[in-house]
């Protein structure tokens, strides 16, 4: 598949629109329009199209490049790391990794101007969602930029310090791939924060990147919301001494911060979903890292209507022709919505089409774990409470086997499944538990909500509504 055809089917149906086909003559026309109206995964047929059209192959490449560059002009006109932004925010990475190189090239003759890209680079960089496994040419690149801001920068006694915690970030990835062994990356998290206590008033950039590391791992990693808290002050506060080189990234990172604070407690949905409204502008789009935590904020509040003008702003038009380590989470997204809608059928076609593209150099075993949570749902909902049981007790043992600790929705269900049809008490009491210490406005919670009063009549929080 051509970096072309991987742009075109990456976006949405309002970003398409701002495509111009009619700015393209004989082949080229006939070329773009093909590939718009493609829907094979496997991308256009090139062979017939420079056959139809009496190419050569590189002849053929150099129009699909010369039609990718205007492509985005036509989304990003002013180019630079606007365009670097847009591509990162619609997980193209292959073409961040071309384009990085590209900009970096172009600035290889004037130093300060280069020592500046690679910060905004380094910046903008934390606020996307790379995928580990089938991108590491991408993130050893991001990652030297370090190095390279280094070399070229006025020299500071902390420089060494960035070099040193962009490593510490890549085997804290690498501990989370293997296994989520917390043994091997608490050391890593303590020695961020013991140079967080060594560089607290040094240069700005290697504040920003060290707060914001921090955030994520006690956000994601450790689940210390004080913590995490503590670091996002210090990242603004970084921000706000310099807003000539923060100010593109400024309200991203903290919508991103939000997005996640909201994500993991009890908040006032339809409140927190008209104030985040009000900051983000459209036009620009969400990471998937952001519209990851919002997507079901939006379904959570209630706002069905909000949630599809969303996928048709922001979701791939065709999620099947999007590199499966990122279509896997908007086939989730959708699966969400439909539960929400109450079309079971398409909620668990969306789940069995993410798990079957989940292979591969590029599968994402995490992800695996947490999806197959909903898998025991549709069998319960279809009627079929013992087949819903086995399924809670396979997918418990693969959690553990790949060492996730946590599996209470899982254990509840089961336990509602076993009860059924014996000692009814024991599975309303199992509910009530899980009930009382989970937020019950999540979408786990509003599932096993509607497996409740299938099974055992009116659940109570419906009933005291």
């Amino acid at each position: 598949m051509t970096l072309l055809e991987e742009f075109i089917f990456a976006l949405s149906k309002t970003e398409r629109e701002k495509l111009r086909p009619l700015q393209f003559k004989g082949a080229k026309r006939r070329i773009f329009l093909k590939i718009l109206t493609c829907r094979d995964r496997s991308g256009v047929n090139a062979e017939s199209l420079i056959r139809a059209n009496k190419l050569t192959r590189p002849r053929y490449n150099q129009l699909a490049s010369e039609m990718l560059a205007a492509c985005y002009r036509d989304v990003t006109p002013r180019g630079g790391t606007e365009l670097l932004l847009f591509l990162g925010t619609k997980q193209l990475f292959r073409h961040f990794f071309f384009e990085m190189r590209r900009q970096e090239a172009a600035l290889l003759i004037k130093p300060k101007a280069l020592a500046e890209y690679y910060a905004r680079v380094t910046i903008m960089s934390e606020c996307f969602m790379v995928p580990p496994k089938g991108n590491e040419k991408i993130l050893e690149e991001g990652r030297g930029y370090n190095k390279k801001y280094v070399k070229i920068k006025e020299h500071h006694p902390d420089d060494h310090y960035l070099v040193r915690i962009t490593k510490i970030d890549s085997l804290i990835a690498e501990a989370v791939l293997s296994r989520f062994d917390t043994t091997k990356i608490v050391p890593l998290i303590e020695e961020l924060e013991e140079i967080f206590k060594l560089t607290k008033k040094s240069y700005s950039l290697l504040c920003f990147v060290l707060s914001s590391m921090l955030v994520q791992c006690f956000m994601r990693i450790i689940h210390d919301r004080e913590k995490a808290a503590y670091y996002f002050t210090q990242a603004r506060a970084t921000m706000a001494a310099e807003p000539r080189l923060f100010a593109f990234i400024k309200e991203l990172f903290e919508v991103r911060y939000e997005l996640e604070t909201a994500s993991r407690g009890m908040i006032d949905l339809a409140e927190f979903k008209n104030s985040i409204n009000k900051r983000i502008d459209w036009k620009r789009g969400f990471p998937l890292t952001c519209m990851y935590e919002f997507f079901p904020i939006i379904l959570r509040s209630g706002d069905l209507g909000l949630a599809k003008k969303y996928i048709q702003k922001h979701f791939p038009y065709s999620i099947e022709l999007v590199r499966s380590e990122v279509a896997i989470y908007y086939w989730q997204m959708l699966m969400f919505y439909h539960l929400y809608t109450g079309n079971n059928v398409e909620a668990e076609s969306c789940m069995r089409k993410a798990l079957t593209i989940n292979r591969g150099k590029a599968r994402n075993i995490r992800f695996e774990v947490l999806l197959k949570r909903y898998e025991p749902y549709f069998p319960a909902m279809k009627g079929d409470p013992v087949l819903a049981e086995d399924i809670c007790i396979r997918n418990i043992k693969r959690a553990f086997k790949y060492g996730a600790i946590r599996m209470d929705f899982l254990k509840t269900l089961a336990e509602l499944m076993k009860h059924v049809d014996k000692d009814r008490a024991q599975g309303i009491d199992a509910y009530k538990r899980y009930r009382s210490k989970t937020d019950p406005t999540t979408v786990l919670s509003f599932i096993l909500e509607k497996i409740y009063d299938k099974y055992y009549g009116m659940a109570p929080a419906t009933a005291e509504r």
